[in-house]
């Protein structure tokens, strides 16, 4: 599922216009990322937490000239999935969610 079609699942699920959600994922993505930038983890609760990890620096193998080379030191961010989501995802049911029975 690519975005547009997910705006779509979302706008039909609750009755409000695609234009809308998209506001909605758009300020959402907005705010996640701000907040990782500034060094905080997000946790949605039931969901996911999105972190900051930070790399050290490391030595490492580079195919394309075939040599040893230093890598500096990164931040990045990682997602991890809560238990609900993985278990549903290993079940095929998500019990977690109280809104409509499908």
């Amino acid at each position: 599922m690519n975005q547009s079609e997910m705006l779509s699942r979302v706008s039909e699920k609750i009755n409000l216009p695609k234009y809308h959600c998209e506001r909605v994922l758009d300020a959402m993505k907005k705010v996640i990322v701000e907040s990782l930038v500034n060094g905080d983890d997000v946790r949605l609760r039931g969901f996911c937490t999105f972190e900051v990890t930070n790399r050290k620096k490391r030595n490492g193998y580079n195919p394309i000239t075939g040599k040893l080379e230093e890598f500096e030191a990164v931040r990045s961010a990682a997602c991890k999935m809560g238990k609900p989501v993985k278990k549903a995802v290993k079940t095929g049911v998500w019990e977690d969610f109280d809104g409509d029975d499908e």
